[in-house]
This record gives structure tokens, C-alpha cells and sequence, in this order.
């Protein structure tokens, strides 16, 4: 069996195994219920609405959804559940995307004490404030409340929380960046990994989502399959194939981090008597 062989069957196995879980899942829907008493019931007395548990568990679907995607070609080749059908860039694109959500659920779910979960998860509430009035604004389309009234209601939501000022809720939440760099980096240890390896993953298979040619060099299998000149300049003609072995290690990293988010998720949502 050649190594493409061997990532291939490994890949296949890995992905079979979330398809599994995702099953199981629908299964327990108990799953994702917070029992008094725990963490995250005592986190979403005080982050009403914008509740820790319910945002890490969204984040949750979301991964194991796009962690789907790769599973959903297993059977799309005629010779067997083994033949993988190999994309270039769309299935890196998915499991960018699985990363990010599991991340998104790891990092708020993370600090052991309350006032760091909540004002994670208040940071990243911010982000999507944001992000919904630039929105509106490309639609006509002002809310019942205005981008810095919504936001003055986190800062006080945050404040109330940790028993400070609004002015310390502000400037406690501008020392916590919440982009999808700052998450991944973080949450990178709960899934065994350090940040650096997780950012390169995530970045790589950014590039590729996004068709930049230093993806595309870096990552995919390449052949060169001719050679020519143009006004002067050698240029390399080459055949760019999908990486089975990129597939799969970064199919696992992605796995690693939802399995980091699922077992936090379980830790914070029991009660501890």
C-alpha cells in the first residue's frame, strides 16, 4: 500500500468517526442541556441573552457540520467507500470553517473562572454587533437601536457581570481580541497543539479557501509537466492535484478541536454534586 493509500484509509476512518458522532448526537438531543448548578448555569444567570453555554454549542453544530462535508464524497466514487474524491480547495475550505467554529466553542468555554468566560463571550458578541450593522448598513436597514447603543448595553451587560464601572466593562473587553486568529491560537492547547500549529493549519487552509497561490504551492501536490519560455522567462507548466496527506492532518486538527469543545462543553454544563 503506497502512502497515499495509507492517508487515504486514515482519512476515511476519520471522517467515518464524525459522521458517528454527528449521528449520535441527534440521538442525545439532552446533550447540550445545562444542569443547575454548573458553571454555565451560574455563566448564563449573569450573560442573559448572549448566554455562554447556548453560543459555544451554536459554534459546536456548526463545526461538526462542516466536518460533514468531507464524509458527504465518500461514496461519491463507484469503487467504494475508500475512494475519497480528492477537491483541490473546496474541502480545505470546510475544514477552515469546522476549525474556526470548534475554536469559537473552545475559547469561551476555556478560562476556569466566570469572569473570564463571560467577558470572552461578550467580546465576540461585540464582533457580531458589529459585523450586523455593517450589514444593515449595506441594506438600508437601521435597527430599532444604533451600533454604539447596543454596544453601551454589552459594556453595562459585562460590567454588572464582574461587578465593575461600564467604563472598566469597556476597557476590560478592548483587552480581549475575539478575531478567529486570536481563538484558534488560544484554544490550540485543549486540542494538543500548540498555538503556532494550529494558527499554520488554520492559515493554510485559509489560503486555500481563498485561492491564494501561496496555498496552492505550499499545500497542494504539484507535477511539473512541462517547461517553456515566454518573452524571456522560463515558466513551469505544472499539474496541481488535491493532498491526501494535507487532507487528512488537517481533518484531524479540526476533529481535535471539536472533540476539545464537546468534552469543555460537558465540563462546564455539569453540576459538581
Amino acid at each position: 500500500m503506497s502512502e497515499e493509500q495509507e492517508f487515504l484509509h486514515k482519512l476515511a476512518r476519520l471522517v467515518d468517526r464524525e459522521h458517528q458522532r454527528h449521528q449520535a448526537l441527534h440521538t442525545r438531543p439532552q446533550a447540550w442541556d445545562i444542569q443547575p448548578g454548573s458553571p454555565l448555569a451560574g455563566d448564563e444567570a449573569k450573560s442573559h441573552p448572549h448566554d455562554v453555554g447556548h453560543g459555544a454549542w451554536h459554534a459546536l453544530t456548526a463545526a461538526q457540520d462542516h466536518l460533514l462535508g468531507p464524509h458527504s464524497t465518500l461514496h461519491s466514487s463507484p469503487q467504494g467507500r475508500d475512494r475519497l474524491m480528492i477537491h483541490t480547495h473546496s474541502q480545505f475550505t470546510l475544514l477552515r470553517a469546522a476549525m474556526e467554529n470548534a475554536a469559537r466553542a473552545v475559547w469561551p468555554l476555556q478560562p476556569a473562572d466566570r469572569a473570564g468566560r463571560i467577558t470572552r463571550r461578550l467580546a465576540m458578541q461585540r464582533a457580531e454587533i458589529r459585523a450586523a450593522h455593517r450589514i444593515r448598513g449595506l441594506l438600508s436597514n437601521p435597527g430599532t437601536k444604533t451600533l454604539q447603543q447596543e454596544l453601551t448595553d454589552l459594556y453595562a451587560l459585562l460590567a454588572a457581570a464582574l461587578g465593575v464601572t461600564a467604563a472598566e466593562g469597556e476597557k476590560t473587553m478592548n483587552k480581549t481580541p475575539a478575531s478567529y486568529k486570536d481563538m484558534v491560537r488560544d484554544a490550540a492547547p485543549a486540542a494538543g497543539y500548540s498555538a503556532d500549529t494550529a494558527e499554520l493549519i488554520w492559515s493554510a487552509c485559509s489560503a486555500l479557501a481563498h485561492g491564494d497561490t501561496h496555498g496552492t504551492l505550499s499545500v497542494l501536490d504539484k507535477q511539473v509537466t512541462a517547461a517553456q519560455s515566454a518573452k524571456g522567462n522560463r515558466i513551469a507548466l505544472a499539474r496541481v492535484t488535491g493532498s491526501v496527506s494535507g487532507l487528512y492532518w488537517c481533518t484531524l486538527a479540526a476533529a481535535s478541536m471539536l472533540s476539545a469543545g464537546y468534552e469543555l462543553y460537558a465540563q462546564r454544563a455539569r453540576a459538581p454534586f
